[in-house]
């Protein structure tokens, strides 16, 4: 049996979203478990509503209005949906996601497959509306490009935790959200306890377990939204610190190498760095048969090479978190 288990926070508006692609899932063996996190908005009315019009599925409605040990938001929600589970696959999305509808049979093969393997990561890109989406939808496709890319050298690096499945029993032995230190970015703390605790991991790319999430509306609360992953991603270590002020300041520093390089090799380490990374972006595309959506490939250099310099700025000039309303 599989569990769903989903924090909802005021996701009124993109819960009926994610109800339609809950209801084609092709695999019946699953409960769904949704712990309300103390939402102000009609999103438990509206979970509750889902529930009463679709008798078929196994649905539950928890209401978390404490939390538990030393957790806090979304980890004490999941970390107490985890003790209502019943299956012995938790499975993990957000209430702005939408599932495809092979998603759990997507990671079914592989849990069967090796019974070491304690935690699997999905594939998702966000939903295009505009050009803005257009250019998160590239960023994502090339930053999981290149995480699935690392698996394939046994080089873990983080986990989705909106499309991420873990063996319970893997998650019981890390104690649970409940044992960790508090985190902004809870899927990747609980990626890294699973692994201290020698259990095999996996990075999924296919297009059978592609999901979509809702695209940041604004470049305000995206420069929030990677602010929270790279306070998260600064414990990743040293070495991950030092590439990813390089992805930051990459250009810049290029620019300056170049007055003391020559002008020859300046454009040739460019357009080699460029043309390496539009290599991984088509392969991205390609794999998940979304080719088309190479159009979006200059608006997200454009946008990347700013936004990366505005979030370094925002990253050192906002010591706080702000995440779901509320401050961390």
């Amino acid at each position: 049996m599989f569990s769903i288990l989903i924090a909802v926070r005021n996701e009124a508006y993109n819960l009926p979203f994610l109800f339609e692609s809950l209801k084609k899932l092709e695999n019946k063996n699953v409960e769904i478990l949704f712990g309300n996190d103390v939402s102000t908005d009609q999103s438990a009315n509206l979970i509750m509503d889902f529930i009463q019009k679709n008798p078929q599925l196994n649905v539950h409605l928890y209401h978390i209005s404490h939390n538990i040990f030393l957790t806090k938001g979304k980890a004490n929600v999941l970390a107490q949906l985890a003790h209502k589970a019943k299956g012995d696959i938790f499975l993990y999305t957000d209430a702005d996601m939408e599932v495809s509808a092979k998603w759990i049979e997507s990671f079914e093969i592989y849990f069967e497959k090796n019974e070491k393997l304690g935690i699997i990561s999905g594939v998702t890109i966000p939903k295009i509306t505009n050009f803005f989406s257009g250019y998160q939808m590239i960023e994502w496709s090339f930053a999981l490009a290149v995480i699935w890319l690392f698996s394939w050298f046994k080089i873990p690096i983080t986990a989705m935790g909106n499309n991420m499945a873990i063996r319970k029993n893997a998650y019981l032995e890390t104690g649970g959200y409940e044992k960790m230190p508090f985190s902004v970015v809870e899927d990747y703390a609980i990626f890294w306890e699973i692994i201290k605790n020698k259990w095999h991991f996996l990075q999924l790319y296919t297009a059978k377990n592609l999901s979509y999430t809702q695209a940041i509306p604004t470049w305000n609360a995206l420069l929030h939204q990677r602010n929270r992953w790279l306070r998260g991603a600064m414990d990743l270590g040293w070495w991950f610190r030092i590439l990813l002020f390089v992805q930051f300041l990459g250009l810049p520093i290029l620019g300056l190498l170049g007055i003391f390089l020559g002008k020859i090799i300046f454009w040739q380490i460019f357009f080699g760095i460029i043309l390496l990374k539009w290599i991984i972006i088509f392969f991205a595309l390609f794999t998940l048969r979304k080719i088309k959506l190479l159009v979006y490939l200059p608006v997200y250099e454009v946008c990347n090479f700013f936004f990366n310099l505005h979030l370094l700025v925002f990253y050192f000039s906002k010591k706080e978190v702000i995440w779901k309303e509320r401050k961390f």
